[in-house]
């Protein structure tokens, strides 16, 4: 958003928001903030999203991202904070260089998806990297386990808890 006008806007929520209206509503909010307060809103919790804020108050430039409530906070702030340096990087000083035209812009959504899609391969693979670091220690238990039942308990039992774990595993192995 610049000078109150939205320049950008890629959304991957599906709500019926009007991009122009949004825009000025968080530039209006922000304003009002910065005048009673004397300082930028960084993130607010509106309309069941949360909102995080980023500014370039030099060229009056005000970023924006938002995501479901229960969004990191800090991971959101980034990649807006990354958003707003490539956006920076690619257009410049938009007080020396704009004519008013957003559609110079257009092409800077197609960044803005690719990144998008990016982070959230990232998020999957994440989450199945703590899906094997969970296995990891349950290995980690079973050969402690191993290591005691070797080492204090008699031949005859060692038998039978090895046959009751086999069928605890059989049974896991037939119901997953």
């Amino acid at each position: 958003i610049k000078d109150g006008i939205k320049i950008v806007y890629k959304s991957f929520l599906d709500m019926p928001i009007k991009e122009d209206l949004i825009s000025g509503l968080l530039t209006a909010l922000n304003q009002f903030v910065f005048s009673e307060f004397n300082q930028p809103i960084d993130s607010i919790d509106m309309g069941g999203l949360l909102w995080v804020y980023s500014h370039v108050i030099e060229q009056n430039l005000l970023f924006v991202a938002a995501d479901t409530k229960d969004a990191n906070t800090y991971n959101l702030k980034s990649r807006l904070d990354f958003i707003k340096r490539l956006f920076l990087e690619s257009f410049g000083n938009l007080s020396e260089n704009w004519d008013g035209n957003i559609d110079m812009f257009k092409p800077f959504e197609d960044s803005i998806e690719k990144y998008y899609y990016d982070w959230q391969t990232a998020e999957n693979l994440e989450t199945f990297a703590q899906f094997f670091d969970f296995i990891r220690v349950i290995q980690q238990i079973i050969i402690m386990i191993n290591k005691v039942i070797d080492n204090q308990i008699d031949t005859n039992k060692q038998d039978r808890i090895y046959v009751e774990m086999e069928n605890i595993i059989g049974y896991f192995k037939t119901n997953t």
